[in-house]
């Protein structure tokens, strides 16, 4: 998808067919390791830090219709985020094109890049896209190109999707069959010998374009690069079947043409409109329904075969100073250029060929030997990704050697990554910056402030070039030499070393169970910036690599960060959590929150109909229980107390006792912290009177140290409570436990070991996990979570100790298509504490269903839920499951907007409402 792409793009010119077929034909497709994700983008919404759109129709740039004849204009409002159809709650990146016109383009469309902001190399990389009907004329892609300062192709080009293909195109693919919407292929682009175009799509023997029995349009598929430094897969995932698009994966030379992907590349996802690959080159020749909208799901980098790395703000140049090296082997430098990773040496044009003249230091020399006479030459070395010489522009020099005939006219130049360039001239047969015309090896020795002008020393690129000069070209071949070239900053001689750090905050304050992430930066003896690696450490707590501190007790600490000998320190004061009753301990039922109704309790009835303690609505007699003054009584379904609490177990686990009576045997409730639900519903037994008291249990209840609020809300009358107490657990069951998703898609299975437990993903239907299962863990609930690939039904191990919270979260494939994502409903438990059914899961994050389609009440029902269907025509049946996963009703909707379901003969308890269709599936949690 790149600009400036040869017209006929599928050729290549100037590369050695033999050396294609050998390249493929010993590279197999090979089989290896999903490793954790180390970056994704859900596009919940737009991140400008990373995604940036590209603007205009690249007359700006010099590349009129962006270098392949498409017709649109890049517009900033045709990129925006949006809710996917028939995707309850899922939001995706919306690139629309449009009939509008822009300056003198007819349509407008939607582009982004992570140019400069994101970086990926290596690693499985994976975009799950929806196109719209392309019809004739719409060409979208996801592509990357290289972050090097080198001009394309040799910075590299991959295409992991493409579509739009014309006829012509894909008669040449040998897929004369297949139509615009089913036919989708990718391509990578590389420099070859001559100046050439090389690409991968060209052997039709080679490439496989992937075609679908079903359109790809209106519909989400997942493309994939599988990128090493041996090799790139490129792969298609339909229907849960994944396809490659090349026979055997593309192989990578890191010392030959393809080298360019051996570094890294930045990302582009776009709409055109017209161009050379839908053969579309007017406006009257788009026959695309429009608008069009190109619908992005997510990106995701993996890693894979334990490569892969992404980096932001990769353009940001950390300031050089001292002799840096561009070229020598044994003068002494600060820094030099590394050959292969970090800089290359080119010849522009064909203009010159390896000469044979002797080093006049170390090993190695730049030596040429000119083409043609009367002909111009030149050539260079480039630092791929730039380089911040800022500090030698006032008191800096460049010098080299340099063997070459006194009768040539020559010029040495410096260019910025800006499109700048200036050149000194050396007239042929005169002295000039040391230079005696002799024909022998000199040196010289340029002053950088005689570059001064409009070059941006901030970002180099050539760091030295030498051409000919315009009207004194050489009337003949000749050869020449150069060695030893360095640019000094005339100030020191020093390499720049960390000489002061400094930790941010300097001071904090949190409470017990809290965290604080701290900051460290390092400057170098010159004043200047400089990248380095810190040690952190902690007085007390606990204090992560990155810097994130964790109190587990009151006190004054310190935390230090260390690079070699220089360090700096911050400090933090814990404060114990004071507020709310600690526990473990007893809170009377009766001194919940002060506030009133809504806030801290909330009552049905008005009045205290007990009379007794408080005067608000909540109702509260005295007690002739053996414990506590007083009971609340005349309880009824939908009523709530909430406590404030401070946990101080240092075990985070909790084994709670409600102190009931009832004479009945129907009053139930159930508790949450912090408004997550962490029991199931708790029945009330038959005391046969109201003031005969009994206890029940909950076990294994996960609070992790801190204020919380606690929260007793009532599912059914029948009750009376006097008090809750809770104890620190001591243990478990050796059971294990098993926690329900929040959307019931799948449960959770969690060992008892004490260490080092297992958990497995169990689907509770049909599809789901099959075939991608990625598991999202962390024992920090505000660090990014790693990801690791699972089977489903297979126990995977997670690395925690006893008492440790894990808060995880899965993404996996449905049968539907596409997959899910329950980020938004972490779950979490501690280790060593499963084994009672009473430990549910613990919800962070607010329920995907902030946006439902689908509203339930009364909730909590007694005799019968209403369900309102807003786009009723996408579901097709109403089912009622258990929180274990059976299925208890099953009710067409016939695409009605409202429906009424019985429920009196369903025991009380908690329940998931699942709408479904086709299309769109919603669950919503109810309580009876």
């Amino acid at each position: 998808m790149f600009t400036n792409r040869p017209n006929n793009f599928l050729t290549i010119r100037g590369i050695s067919y033999l050396w294609l077929l050998c390249l493929f034909f010993f590279v197999g497709t090979s089989y290896g390791q999903i490793g954790p994700v180390i970056w994704e983008d859900n596009f919940n919404s737009l991140n400008n830090n990373i995604w940036v759109p590209d603007i205009g129709d690249g007359c700006d740039k010099g590349l009129c219709g962006w270098g392949n004849q498409e017709l649109q204009s890049y517009q900033s409002e045709n990129v925006y985020i949006a809710d996917v159809p028939g995707e309850a709650g899922n939001k995706a990146l919306v690139l629309e094109a449009r009939n509008q016109t822009a300056g003198s383009r007819a349509f407008t469309s939607g582009k982004v890049t992570t140019e400069g902001n994101l970086a990926i190399h290596y690693g499985l990389i994976e975009v799950r896209i929806r196109v719209p009907d392309l019809e004739q004329g719409l060409w979208p892609a996801a592509w990357l190109l290289g972050t090097s300062n080198l001009a394309w192709p040799a910075k590299g080009e991959i295409d992991m999707m493409e579509m739009g293909f014309s006829q012509e195109g894909r008669n040449q693919q040998q897929e004369p069959n297949s139509t615009v919407n089913n036919y989708v292929g990718a391509n990578a682009f590389f420099p070859v010998p001559g100046g050439g175009v090389g690409n991968i799509a060209y052997d039709v023997d080679y490439n496989q374009p992937y075609v679908a029995s079903t359109p790809l349009n209106d519909r989400f598929v997942t493309y994939r690069i599988y990128w090493e430094p041996s090799q790139i897969r490129f792969t298609v995932v339909d229907g849960g079947n994944e396809y490659d698009l090349y026979t055997n994966p593309f192989p990578i030379d890191p010392e030959g043409v393809t080298a360019a992907f051996s570094r890294p590349f930045y990302m582009l996802l776009n709409l055109a409109v017209g161009g050379t690959l839908p053969g579309v080159l007017n406006n009257a020749g788009v026959t695309a329904p429009l608008p069009g909208k190109m619908y992005v799901d997510y990106v995701r980098v993996s890693e894979w075969n334990g490569y892969g790395s992404v980096e932001f703000d990769y353009n940001d140049l950390t300031p050089e100073s001292g002799d840096f090296g561009v070229y020598t082997d044994e003068t002494p430098t600060n820094n030099e250029l590394v050959f292969g990773s970090d800089a290359e040496i080119y010849v522009w044009g064909e203009t010159m060929q390896e000469g044979n003249t002797p080093p006049v230091e170390g090993d190695n020399v730049i030596a040429w030997n000119t083409v043609n006479p009367n002909s111009w030459f030149g050539g260079g070395i480039v630092a791929i990704n730039g380089k911040d010489m800022s500090n030698y522009l006032e008191n800096g020099s460049l010098k080299f050697k340099i063997k070459i005939p006194g009768n040539v006219s020559f010029r040495i130049g410096i260019t910025d990554n800006f499109t700048n360039e200036k050149y000194i001239e050396f007239p042929a047969g005169q002295t000039k910056y040391g230079l005696v015309r002799n024909g022998e090896w000199g040196q010289v020795e340029i002053p950088l402030a005689d570059y001064e002008g409009l070059l941006a020393f901030q970002n180099i690129g050539y760091m030295f070039a030498i051409t000919s000069v315009d009207g004194a070209l050489p009337t003949s071949t000749f050869q020449f030499a150069i060695d030893d070239i360095v640019w000094t900053d005339g100030n020191t001689n020093n390499p720049p070393l960390v000489t002061n750090i400094s930790v941010t905050p300097a001071n904090s304050t949190i409470s017990v169970g809290g965290s604080q992430q701290f900051q460290a930066s390092a400057v170098d003896q010159f004043g200047n910036p400089i990248n380095t690696n810190f040690t952190w450490s902690s007085s007390g707590g606990s204090i992560s690599s990155s810097g994130l501190f964790t109190s587990n007790s009151a006190g004054n600490f310190t935390v230090t960060a260390t690079s070699g000998s220089v360090s700096d320190n911050a400090s933090i004061t814990v404060n114990a959590v004071t507020s709310g009753t600690e526990l473990p301990g007893t809170i009377q039922a009766e001194d919940y929150n002060e506030g009133g109704s809504g806030v801290g309790y909330y009552d049905t009835s008005a009045g205290n109909t007990g009379g007794a303690y408080r005067t608000d609505d909540v109702d509260i007699e005295a007690t002739s229980d053996n414990s506590g003054d007083y009971n609340v009584g005349w309880i009824e379904a939908g009523e709530w107390l909430e406590y404030t609490i401070n946990a101080t177990a240092a075990s985070n686990t909790y084994d709670f006792s409600f102190r009931v009576a009832s004479p009945t045997g129907n009053g139930s409730f159930y508790l949450t912290v912090d408004g997550e639900q962490v029991t199931d519903n708790l029945q009330a037994t038959n005391t046969g009177d109201w003031q005969n008291f009994t206890d029940i249990t909950a076990n294994n209840i996960s609070i992790s140290q801190g204020q919380h609020a606690l929260r007793l809300v009532f599912v059914s009358s029948g009750l009376n409570i006097n008090y809750l107490s809770a104890t620190a657990s001591q243990g478990n069951n050796n059971n294990g436990c098993s926690q329900l998703a929040a959307n019931g898609d799948f449960s959770a299975v969690i060992s008892s070991d004490n260490n080092n437990p297992s958990l497995t993903f169990v689907p509770e239907r049909s599809g789901v996990g099959n075939p991608t299962t990625i598991l999202y863990y962390s024992t920090n609930p505000n660090a990014t979570f790693p990801g690791y690939g699972v089977t489903a039904n297979s126990a995977f191990t997670i690395n925690a100790s006893e008492g440790q919270t894990v808060y995880y979260y899965y993404t996996y494939s449905i049968p539907e298509g596409g997959e899910n994502n329950t980020a938004g409903n972490i779950q979490s438990f501690v280790v060593g504490a499963c084994g009672n059914s009473s430990a549910r899961t613990a919800v962070l994050a607010n329920s995907q269903f902030t946006n439902s389609l689908v509203k339930a009440y009364p909730n909590p029902t007694k005799t019968y839920i209403n369900l309102d269907i807003t786009e009723a025509e996408q579901f097709d049946e109403v089912r009622i499951i258990s929180l274990q996963g059976k299925l208890l009703k099953r009710v067409s909707t016939e695409g009605q907007s409202s429906i009424r379901i019985e429920t009196a003969d369903l025991p009380n308890g908690i329940y998931l409402v699942e709408v479904s269709g086709k299309l769109a599936s919603q669950r919503i949690k109810i309580v009876k």
